[in-house]
This record gives C-alpha cells, structure tokens and sequence, in this order.
C-alpha cells in the first residue's frame, strides 16, 4: 500500500491505521507491467552488502538506469556530527532506443537500502516515511512525500528496493529523509533513518 502527496498529516495515518479494516493486496489497483512497485523487499539480502551502523540506512543503486554519485555504499544518519555526505543517485543515460532521456519516459531512481534495525521489527506492518528534507517545516508538520507500507516477518535487519519517480512526489536536486517505523500501542517506534539526494 503507498499514499503520496505532501500535506498529508500524520495524525491522519495514524486514523487510518486504527480503522478495523485496510486495503488487501487485491483491494489496490495493480500497476501495469512497465511499471516497478514503489517499495519492494528483498529477500534473502544481496551478498556482500554490509551495513554495521546501527539504525542508519546504507544505500546502493538498484538499477541500470540508477548510478551512485560516490563510490561504494555510504551510511548516513541525520543530525549526527562528522557522518559521511549524503549519498547522491543520479539517473543513468537514457537505454531508450528513441533517444528520449529517463525524465521523458516517466523513470526515476531506484535506490536499494539495508540497514541493521536499532531493534527486532515486530511481524506485522512496517511503514517507510519519505520526507523531502529540504523543507524546513516538512518534518515537524509531519508532512512526506510520500509513505510505503509492507508486511514483515520479525527481524533485526532490512533489505529494501525503491522507486521513487515524479508521478510520486519525487524531484531532481532534492533531498529526502527516510525514516522506517513502526505503530506499536498507538507509538511510532524508529527502527532506521537516513538521508539519499537525488540528482
């Protein structure tokens, strides 16, 4: 299940998920074959991949059309002194036939994300929250770009793909704050947070 659109209001999401029933796997209208889920996990994890930070988010591109500004995976938590510069992804060079870059064929960036939580996930629902960090008043009006929900087993890490595009909120030279919570007796608990720009 994904919502997008700023303005929304967190108090709002947390109505939404007291209310006795939520949208099923089949309730939702299913995206056509061009087009990638916006959050996927992956399972097992991609081998060689290390993220020993914990609670912070280590990125990687996910796809050919994706390339990682700096070298390597790069772990970023915000608000914290002498961490490493936000990881940047910008869109390859078009693979269209017709010339057209990936702006003008409607892709964006995929980005993989793993990260060891700061505690065990509880089975059950798990929420990606993507706030454009750029916007002073973003993250204290709890208002994102845009949120991603998923069901998990429990587990003390996380192996994730996104897809973040424009029809989705998602725009060139901006950066975003992910924060992966969950809603445990009606509190937020944070499992893992981090910073991606995208170019």
């Amino acid at each position: 299940m994904c919502m997008g659109g700023r303005g929304v209001v967190w108090l709002g999401i947390l109505a939404l998920w007291s209310a006795p029933a939520l949208a099923g796997p089949g309730d939702l209208t299913p995206r056509s074959a061009e087009e990638r889920e916006p959050l996927e996990m992956i399972e097992p994890p991609p081998i060689g991949r290390v993220c020993t930070k914990v609670g912070t988010l280590c990125w990687f591109a996910g796809s050919r059309t994706t390339i990682a500004v700096e070298s390597g995976a790069i772990a970023s938590a915000p608000g914290k002194a002498g961490l490493p510069i936000t990881p940047r992804f910008a869109r390859a060079a078009s693979l269209a036939a017709n010339g057209t870059t990936p702006a003008e064929t409607g892709r964006g960036w995929t980005v993989d994300l793993q990260a060891t939580l700061k505690r065990q996930s509880w089975a059950g629902n798990m929420v990606f929250l993507i706030y454009d960090a750029d916007d002073p008043e973003a993250l204290s009006a709890r208002q994102f770009t845009a949120l991603y929900q998923t069901a998990v087993k429990s587990s003390r890490s996380l192996s994730a793909r996104l897809s973040l595009t424009g029809e989705e909120g998602f725009r060139a030279g901006r950066t975003y704050r992910v924060r992966v919570v969950q809603l445990v007796g009606g509190k937020e608990v944070l499992l893992a947070e981090g910073d991606v720009t995208l170019l």
